[in-house]
Order: C-alpha cells, then structure tokens, then sequence
C-alpha cells in the first residue's frame, strides 16, 4: 500500500482501518489473524487484525501512535520496526495467512478500502494480473500445476548415451513442505522408459544446464526445488 494522505490512529478520534473483501472460500476458521513483513516495505503496526470466513472480509485497525516519517527501512521480525502511521508517499507492505479452498476456483472479485481521520476509501477492485501466484485465491487443480513441459533428447544414433531432456514450467512454486500433518513431497514422475532403455541397474544421475548451456557438470540433488516460473 501506498497511501497519499496519512493514515493515524487517536485513541480521541477515528480508528484508521484497512478493510479487504472477497476472500471467499477458505478454510481458515480463525477470526483473529496475524500479519508479516513484506521485504522492502514498511511494516504498520496493527492493534487488531479481524477476518470474518463466512463473507470473506479482513479488517486492520492501525495502532494509535505519532505520525512521523519512517527512519529506517530495516524490517524485524519481532515488530520493532513497525509503525504507528502510514506516512503519505511511503510504501507500507503485510502478509497474512489463510488456508486455501479443497476445490479449484477462479480468483474472487477482491476489493480493498480504508477509513481514516480525514475521510474514507471506498472499496476499489484489485485488478488481477495475468500471473496466477498474483490472483488472490486462484486455486489451480493439481492435474493443471504445469503451465508448460516438454521431453526431448540429445542422440538419436542406435547403441549410443543419450541424454532425456525435461522441461518444465510450473505455474506455481513446487517444494517439499514439512509443515502440517506429515511430509509433503514433490514428485515428478515419466513413464514409458522401458526396460530396453535401462543402461545399468544403478539409479539415474540428474543433470540441468550450466551458464554456458552445457550439459553435464550440476548435478541435482534432493534439496533441488522447482520455483516457477524457472525450468530444471
């Protein structure tokens, strides 16, 4: 957020609020939420950060406080550098967490607004851009994960090493989580390579390319991730 008038608390007067509507869906439960830094933002200070999960409204009430310019950019964990004011002209940035429908779902009509001391914001659409991770709860079913992906080789002369070239381009990040219940995985799995294929009875070595272009000297490891939209 980057608002052009400033946005206060008095504990005398109006209560600053940011209200975000059309979070529709989700499995969140909970109707107090906490927030967190956006890198290379300031980070407001809320006194109460409220969500409704039947009709899908946030509302952050700013902390009371002096309204000054923020003095630094440096972003702590703990809050310490959060602040009282959002200061006209400065960039302010939160995060905040809330669990995603079990179905698929196009992204909800999103709109945002605010009321503060000199006036109020009406609720304004977000416009959507094209990029999925971008559309707030845009929910993409698993067998659609992949934007892209391709198989190709490097030899086709019989008898010869040949190397099996997969693209892919997911349209969201693909890691291993070990959060929640158990593990979660990540397994790209091709089938098709027959037994007339196999060159050894050890495990398959994986390689991607050098800055070069060249095959053959990364390996990938287990710890290797697929974050979209780069291509391994």
């Amino acid at each position: 957020l980057k608002p052009n008038v400033d946005l206060t608390s008095d504990a005398t007067a109006v209560t600053s609020t940011i209200t975000i509507s059309g979070l529709t869906n989700t499995l969140t439960s909970l109707t107090e939420i906490a927030t967190m830094a956006v890198p290379g933002t300031f980070y407001p200070r809320f006194s109460s950060v409220s969500f409704d999960s039947t009709t899908g409204v946030m509302r952050a009430l700013l902390s009371t406080g002096s309204c000054t310019n923020p003095p630094t950019m440096v972003l702590l964990a703990n809050g310490a550098s959060q602040n009282t004011c959002m200061k006209a002209g400065f960039t302010y940035g939160f995060s905040f967490r809330l669990k995603n429908p079990l179905v698929a779902q196009n992204p909800p009509n999103v709109q945002i607004g605010a009321v503060f001391a000199s006036g109020t914001m009406p609720m304004t659409a977000v416009t959507a851009p094209s990029d999925p991770m971008k559309q707030v709860l845009r929910i993409i079913p698993a067998t659609n994960i992949m934007k892209t992906y391709s198989i190709g080789q490097t030899n086709t002369i019989p008898g010869q090493k040949n190397a099996i070239c997969v693209t892919l381009a997911s349209w969201v990040g693909l890691e291993d989580n070990t959060e929640g219940v158990g593990n979660q995985f990540t397994t790209v799995t091709i089938t098709g390579l027959g037994s007339e294929w196999k060159t050894s009875t050890q495990d398959q070595n994986l390689w991607h390319p050098d800055t070069s272009g060249d095959f053959g000297n990364l390996p990938l490891t287990s710890d290797t991730t697929i974050g979209a939209p780069q291509r391994n």
